[in-house]
């Protein structure tokens, strides 16, 4: 996985239970992969959430670019969500993970066509 494209809404308790979910798959490894949130992008679209952030990964596979980031409020200390500037990259699996407060989610990983 070369992205992983999170809910990252901001909300401790959200965040801390998805940062937990993310190091008990990845372990040590997830500190050298990059996360993107989108809520300081476009805020938290509900039901629309899961879809933008497969276009946002599909983009980034296609044009091999790692997304900027925006930072916006405080982020769960282990995340390490920073601020960036969009750059190129290689890209070959984006892992996509979204969900709700009602208790609906989904993972999905995209790869790149070019394998």
């Amino acid at each position: 996985i070369d992205l992983i494209i999170t809910q990252g809404t901001g909300v401790a308790r959200l965040d801390a239970s998805e940062l937990a979910a993310m190091q008990s798959v990845f372990g040590a490894g997830l500190t050298n992969t990059p996360l993107l949130s989108l809520a300081p992008f476009v805020g938290d679209l509900a039901a629309g959430q899961g879809g933008v952030q497969v276009a946002v990964g599909a983009l980034a596979l296609h044009h091999q670019t790692l997304p900027a980031q925006i930072q916006h409020g405080y982020p769960h200390p282990g995340a390490k969500i920073k601020q960036r500037r969009s750059e190129p990259a290689r890209l070959r699996h984006v892992l996509v993970h979204s969900g709700s407060l009602t208790g609906q989610n989904a993972a999905l990983v995209l790869r790149a066509a070019n394998l």
